[in-house]
């Protein structure tokens, strides 16, 4: 039997949470959440709610970010963030 697998009679675990979205600078003192900032997306906004409780357990995050600098005066940059919580 393999032990890793999700119960649905426990439900989600209140431990090693996600909360996915927004600046990542709120929320620094929750207990059992770490905060997952995602440019463009208001603060928690990619985390799910079931049953009214935050379940965000796993997560991913992939960025790209490309600057070009011009002489002393302009700099251009162009980025994508995609992100995802289950």
């Amino acid at each position: 039997m393999d032990t890793w697998i999700y119960n649905e009679d426990i439900g989600p675990s209140p431990f090693e949470g996600f909360d996915v979205g927004g600046d990542g600078m709120s929320g620094y003192n929750i207990y059992g959440y770490e905060v997952i900032a995602l440019r463009g997306y208001e603060n928690s906004s990619l985390t799910p709610i079931v049953n009214g409780l935050k379940s965000g357990n796993v997560y991913d995050k992939f960025t790209l970010e490309l600057r070009y600098r011009l002489p002393l005066i302009f700099c251009y940059c162009i980025w994508i963030d995609i992100s995802g919580s289950w």
